[in-house]
């Protein structure tokens, strides 16, 4: 077996520190791995910029469990049959009330996470948000790059409650 080169090594090193990354990034997990979700557990997400239509989200939010996700998606439905608006402040404010802490700006100030500031939202930007927040898909693979200061958003923010 031949010794590695100084560029294996350097490929090598670089693939360890994206996982040490992701695995930080990621949270708990141990968690994420058995699929287990304990109480009060976080997540970070993460979307990415659509350039010329939005900046992008970074965040934390806690994980809907499956018996309340059946019950979100069975009562949006309900009112989306009756009425598309009150489905989608339904949803606005389900999301809202699960994410934890955000980056979502107006381009002067990270905006309170509440219904109404997701309401005024791009529906794309939305969208993803909800898909993620609800377990309609996976978010998006993040540049190991960037960082999500938490401790500056979470002093910015004005979680709504109840």
């Amino acid at each position: 077996m031949r010794p590695l080169s100084i560029v294996e090594l350097v490929a090598m090193g670089h693939a360890i520190l994206d996982l040490c990354v992701w695995w930080l990034w990621i949270g708990d997990m141990e968690s994420i791995m058995t699929g287990y979700i304990h109480d009060g557990q976080t997540l970070r997400f993460f979307i990415k910029p659509l350039p010329g239509v939005h900046d992008g989200l970074r965040g934390e939010y806690r994980p809907v469990l499956s018996r309340d996700r059946a019950v979100i998606v069975k009562r949006n439905g309900e009112l989306f049959a009756r009425d598309a608006g009150q489905a989608q402040d339904f949803m606005a404010k389900t999301v809202a009330g699960q994410i934890v802490s955000w980056d979502f700006s107006d381009g002067k100030t990270v905006l309170p996470v509440t219904a109404e500031v997701m309401a005024r939202m791009h529906p794309l930007l939305f969208t993803r948000l909800r898909d993620i927040v609800i377990a309609y898909g996976p978010e998006d693979v993040s540049d190991p790059d960037e960082s999500f200061d938490e401790e500056t958003s979470a002093k910015n923010l004005l979680v709504e409650s109840g």
